[in-house]
């Protein structure tokens, strides 16, 4: 591998944060810094091969020509999200610090490890699965709980929303207006709230009928719940305990391929589910990408899941943190 004399990992950091639009970016020398003043002797190996990795000529063309493309991508981070209609509803959703360093660790596995798992990945991922069968029965407590807290956060995001609405009358009748004239819209706006295809082409032919009084209300409520999913979206990804619910129960999905079999005990999956089944089975190293980026995200942030990462010791076993920490050359 070719060495450039580009930037070094800092100095990328840096750059990167000065010349974008997101604020995700912003946060990646902040993450730099902490590995680099931690006495932990493997946050400093880490920033010694971040060095590196920035310092080859693959990594360094490969940013340097498409650094906006990538970035947005892949950090998946939007300083305001707009819901899809042209109203100028948004909130800022910047991301934490936890979220980008999950996405970093994507990074790491897509251009520096050549999308590749270790040679002992598929022995010790059996052996997780018999570890966690073990504890089932805590797993399942652990992801009732975890139900439960989002339910709870829920519902407060949703009295939020209503006195949001209630205080934006001029918005909502803008995005009512503005579907009203695109069924492009209108069938966007649904899918942004997760209507069953059957739903959608029932608007679809009240729209394309009579948009009458009855119509209009369901586009109000469209509206209503966009808002709802929005809110509880920021306050999920800013609360410090759903946090660490979600580190938990995503790597226990990833470890199971999206196919946990513990939702069979418990009510509303989905509002657990870090990703569905079939973006598991769109690649067949989708489950190891997954829990190497929280693996990293544990690393780089272990003053936050300090319990979680007691709790997935217990559950997974030292040799998949053994197998992160050190890695192998791919089979």
């Amino acid at each position: 591998m070719a060495v450039c004399n580009e930037l070094i990992g800092k100095e990328f950091f840096e750059h990167v944060a000065d010349f974008s639009h997101f604020s995700s970016m912003k946060l990646l020398k902040d993450i730099f810094y902490k590995m680099e003043i931690s006495e932990d002797k493997v946050s400093h190996q880490i920033v010694k091969n971040i060095n590196n990795i920035f310092n080859c000529e693959k990594v360094s063309k490969y940013f340097f020509v498409e650094t906006d493309g990538y970035m947005s991508d892949l950090f998946a981070n939007y300083d305001a999200v707009n819901y899809g209609v042209g109203t100028g509803i948004k909130t800022n959703l910047d991301s934490t610090i936890e979220l980008i360093s999950h996405e970093l660790g994507h990074f790491f596995f897509d251009i520096v490890g050549d999308k590749e798992i270790p040679c002992d990945y598929y022995d010790i991922q059996n052996q997780v699965l018999q570890n966690l069968n073990m504890h089932s029965l805590e797993v399942i407590n652990f992801l009732n709980y975890a139900k439960d807290y989002k339910n709870k956060l829920k519902q407060e995001s949703i009295l939020e929303a209503q006195k949001y609405i209630e205080n934006h009358e001029e918005e909502k009748a803008l995005f009512v207006d503005e579907t009203l004239k695109s069924l492009s819209h209108l069938i966007h706006a649904a899918r942004a709230v997760r209507l069953s295809q059957a739903d959608i082409d029932s608007l679809v032919c009240e729209y394309l009928a009579d948009k009458n009084e009855s119509f209009i209300c369901k586009v109000k409520k469209i509206y209503e719940w966009q808002i709802e999913d929005q809110i509880f979206s920021r306050n999920q990804r800013f609360d410090h305990e759903s946090q660490i619910l979600d580190m938990v129960t995503g790597l226990i999905d990833s470890m199971y391929n999206g196919m946990n079999p513990y939702y069979d005990n418990i009510y509303e999956p989905n509002l657990l589910r870090g990703h569905p089944p079939f973006y598991f089975e769109e690649v067949k190293t989708r489950g190891f990408d997954e829990q190497f980026a929280d693996y990293v995200a544990l690393r780089i942030n272990e003053d936050t899941y300090v319990s979680a990462i007691s709790l997935l010791k217990k559950w997974v076993g030292s040799d998949w943190f053994t197998m992160m920490e050190i890695g192998r050359a791919s089979c």
